[in-house]
């Protein structure tokens, strides 16, 4: 009876450590963690083709490269916060951001960038008549008759971290960040202007 017992033991203890070698049937699982922000939590983006239109909160699960024919936006009174998540945004027109409109990126990783080094026609990369924030992420930009970043009237651009880059050299008012109309806003409270070559240096003002 003892022998009988001992071998009953000895299967249970095998099939046991099996169970827990087959992934997924271990007796602990680890919950899936949620993607957050300032203690708001961000759904997952997965069009490789495509950035979020509507209003929320994102992050990206791929990279994306924008088509050529296809010019970003976010449209008037829509907030999105979008994270990068490591990946890299390609895109080859002008980003607009309308009136009301805000658009504020996040980069857990560190290395995910907006890539606009391909820009059809050369103009902005950003085009600000809404508000966009920086937070982390690399943003380059290869522009030649314009601001890699434009802010028009009423428009306000903060950065609190991340990274530019870009060359913008083709006319007298190519620069980082050019403002073309009035009453636009730059504030600069962290991040870096780095590795540019432009005419009109980091900041003009074309009035």
């Amino acid at each position: 009876m003892r022998k009988i017992g001992m071998m009953f033991l000895g299967l249970l203890i095998a099939l046991t450590i099996v169970v827990g070698l087959i992934p997924g049937m271990g007796l602990t699982a680890k919950a899936e963690t949620n993607h957050t922000h300032e203690g708001v939590t961000f759904t997952e983006w997965t069009n490789a083709s495509a950035l979020p239109t509507e209003a929320g909160n994102y992050y990206l699960a791929v990279d994306v490269n924008v088509p050529m024919d296809y010019m970003p936006t976010v449209y008037d009174g829509r907030i999105i916060r979008l994270c990068l998540n490591g990946h890299k945004v390609t895109i080859h027109r002008n980003y607009l951001i309308k009136t009301g409109a805000k658009l504020e990126i996040f980069d857990d990783e560190g290395n995910g960038s907006i890539d606009a080094s391909n820009m059809y026609g050369k103009g902005s990369m950003f085009c600000i008549d809404g508000n966009l924030t920086l937070n982390n992420g690399i943003v380059n930009g290869v522009v030649s008759t314009a601001g890699i970043i434009d802010i028009a009237k009423n428009g306000t651009f903060t950065m609190n971290g991340g990274k530019i880059t870009g060359t913008a050299k083709d006319r007298e008012d190519a620069c980082v960040v050019r403002f073309i109309s009035t009453n636009g806003t730059f504030n600069m409270n962290g991040g870096e202007i780095t590795n540019t070559t432009t005419c009109a240096g980091v900041i003009f003002w074309r009035g």
